[in-house]
């Protein structure tokens, strides 16, 4: 069954540029895992600092895989010096 998820980050003020080279490196390396079907990071563009990460798993074994790689490693060792609170993560649910 796909995962799909949405992550909202709230970035520290003056940190978006890091924010969004990690993000950049981010999704390149998760866009190369197996299972990796969607990866797509967004700026909010009518909010600064605001980011949208949008992502999609071919099931959650590949999903875990990921959380647990080092690319997911890395970002997580960053967030406390780029963002406000805790990122907002949200399992969505395909309804058609």
């Amino acid at each position: 069954m796909k995962i799909t998820l949405l992550i909202i980050f709230e970035t520290l003020p003056g940190k978006s540029a890091q924010m969004e080279q990690a993000l950049e490196a981010l999704a390149i390396e998760a866009r190369r895992e197996a299972g990796c079907e969607l990866f797509v990071t967004h700026r909010v563009s009518d909010a600064p600092g605001i980011y949208v990460l949008y992502e999609q798993w071919r099931d959650s074994e590949t999903l875990d895989a990921h959380n647990a790689g080092p690319s997911v490693l890395r970002m997580s060792a960053l967030l406390p010096e780029l963002v406000k609170d805790k990122p907002k993560v949200s399992k969505l649910e395909s309804l058609a």
